[in-house]
């Protein structure tokens, strides 16, 4: 999924908003959910989370989600986030 960063997902310097990378991550995971269940997934908890780099204003964020495992009744999807500038096509972790 690539989500574009426009004005009002930054701050005044510029970084993406957490709780917008965390929405984002959210609509990740919920796409990706169903393919294994067949049902209608939320979520539950988030187990981790980290920002080890800021994402910058005005480039693209673009987040992979997998199922990583399978229970009865609940799975977990990891979901990693990158940063993307789309004319370097420079990539880092956010």
């Amino acid at each position: 999924m690539i989500e574009y960063v426009l004005p009002q997902h930054a701050n005044l310097f510029s970084n993406v908003f957490g709780g917008q990378i965390m929405a984002w991550v959210d609509l990740c995971a919920a796409v990706a959910s169903p393919t294994p269940s067949g049902r209608t997934c939320v979520t539950a908890t988030i187990d981790d989370c980290h920002f080890p780099a800021p994402g910058a204003n005005r480039r693209g964020v673009r987040l992979r989600a997998r199922v990583t495992a399978t229970f009865r009744t609940s799975m977990e999807i990891e979901v990693i986030v990158t940063g993307e500038d789309s004319q370097t096509r420079e990539e880092w972790r956010a």
